[in-house]
């Protein structure tokens, strides 16, 4: 696992790490859809909030990994 300076800055993904992004939130749709077909009680609400904060992890996960690939070819050159 990396250390991050400060994971709290903003970070402008490139084309294909964005294009990742996209395709994951793609999926998380079509699950989010499934969900929603659930009767509508508590566990279907939170069903949908760990859904959504599973998709906020995996996206950050996606950009810090672009962030360090990126300053690791940048401390190579």
């Amino acid at each position: 696992m990396r250390n991050a300076t400060c994971n709290m800055d903003y970070i402008k993904p490139d084309s294909s790490t964005s294009l990742k992004i996209e395709v994951m939130r793609h999926h998380f749709k079509f699950l989010e859809g499934i969900i929603r077909e659930l009767p509508d009680t508590r566990e279907r609400s939170l069903a949908l909030t760990k859904l959504e904060e599973c998709l906020m992890w995996s996206t950050k996960s996606i950009v810090l990994d672009f962030k360090f690939n990126t300053l690791e070819e940048v401390s190579n050159d």
